[in-house]
């Protein structure tokens, strides 16, 4: 599974945490109970070389942390953006 497959279920996207439950609530990232993830996140839990695939993402949106929490960002636009890098 590629990570803009999984984050673009309905709600599996999060901004301001690694990981959240189906409340909302903060957690571990590979915590069995997360359903949402950060774009950060959901790379590490679909890929095994993940230097590689965040150095792509990175050449192309900068810091993944800091434009995953970007004020007014869009789970739509994570998407996107992750569909068309093909991560």
């Amino acid at each position: 599974m590629k990570a803009w497959e999984l984050l673009s279920k309905p709600g599996a996207w999060t901004q301001g945490a690694l990981a959240r439950d189906s409340q909302g609530h903060k957690m571990m990232p590979f915590d069995e109970d997360a359903v949402r993830w950060c774009t950060l996140v959901a790379i590490s839990r679909c890929y095994t070389d993940r230097t590689k695939v965040r150095q792509k993402v990175y050449s192309n949106v900068g810091n993944i942390a800091e434009w995953n929490d970007r004020l007014f960002r869009t789970q739509e636009e994570v998407v996107s953006v992750l569909k068309e890098l093909d991560v």
